[in-house]
């Protein structure tokens, strides 16, 4: 039978002329291949060539899987940033600190970037672990932790970690941290493990990235180079700031909130890896700032502007060029 153009289910039409010579399709609704082109171009579908095409048209299929865009994509001017926490090894005093100086600075906006639970149960030290807490003890911890967090911050962004991954790795993905501590309202749990933040018209990358390196800031250079971005990653347990070569875009690596004292594997191996630096820092109109406990109490006394105004770097001056 021979179907009319008001017949014909226009959504399955148009995935034809997509994915399907011309002429298969005229065969299908059986009809003549100039009466398939009349019909898409009453339908507005994209021609497959300038003009009208007599010989077979052939297209490529669509992608069967969905694009993935949509990480995090945040515009905020004053952000507080922590990572490598893995708890129930945190550092308390850190996590107090952070929460004093949200309070005196006004900044409501937490950035959890990575690593805020251990998940040890699913590690190679789970032996080691195991007269400790189980999986379930170790969530029941964070809960509460992200509970205590949200009573000082509005939003808090929480972007997963290499720890974060060892639960979906252990249950081939099954299940991930998002599907365990998702429901807290205020916060949202990203499937990436970064995020794009726009902060005083500034654009910066921030990341738990996959890759340790040993030498200070190489890790946010490396990102940055390919990126062309200020870049933020954490990972390292180190806490270190710098500038890219050309001077244009800021390096950090972020620092740690863990307790070094209640953590196993750092106690039981020896090893030439640098020293970690615990602490957490901020980014306020586009530029990061550090806290450690060594400059702490400034960040608790002084008001925001000051602060900001004080910490932040001076540019060198010129030189003067020589006559002659």
């Amino acid at each position: 039978m021979v179907l009319k153009f008001k017949d014909i289910d226009k959504a399955e039409f148009a995935t034809f002329w997509e994915t399907t010579p011309v002429p298969i399709i005229a065969q299908y609704y059986g009809v003549h291949y100039r009466t398939i082109q009349l019909w898409a171009s009453t339908l507005g579908l994209t021609s497959r060539a300038s003009g009208i095409r007599k010989d077979p048209a052939i297209a490529f299929p669509g992608n069967a899987g969905e694009e993935y865009d949509d990480f995090i994509k945040m515009e905020q001017d004053r952000v507080i940033i922590i990572g490598d926490c893995e708890i129930p090894d945190h550092d308390i005093e850190m996590f107090e600190h952070v929460v004093s100086a949200a309070k005196h600075l006004g900044i409501d906006t937490l950035i959890i970037n990575g690593d805020f639970i251990a998940n040890d149960s699913f590690s190679k030290w789970a032996r080691v672990h195991a007269y400790r807490l189980m999986f379930k003890d170790e969530l029941n911890l964070a809960n509460m932790a992200l509970r205590v967090f949200m009573q000082t911050f509005k939003q808090i962004i929480y972007l997963p970690g290499n720890h974060e991954r060892r639960l979906p790795k252990a249950v081939e993905g099954e299940i991930t941290i998002k599907d365990m501590l998702g429901d807290i309202e205020g916060i949202e749990i990203s499937d990436y493990p970064y995020l794009h933040l726009t902060s005083g018209g500034e654009k910066i990358f921030v990341c738990h990235q996959k890759e340790y390196r040993r030498i200070p800031l190489s890790a946010p250079l490396a990102l940055c180079s390919s990126r062309h971005v200020h870049t933020w990653c954490g990972h390292t347990h180190r806490q270190c700031f710098g500038w890219d070569p050309s001077g244009k875009y800021w390096l950090v690596e972020g620092g740690h909130c863990r307790s070094e004292p209640h953590t196993l594997y750092k106690r039981m191996e020896v090893t030439s890896h640098p020293k970690w630096n615990s602490g957490f820092g901020m980014v306020i109109d586009g530029f990061p700032y550090l806290i450690d406990r060594n400059n702490i109490d400034f960040w608790k006394t002084t008001k925001i502007d000051q602060a900001s105004k004080a910490a932040k770097p001076k540019p060198k001056p010129k030189k003067a060029k020589k006559n002659g």
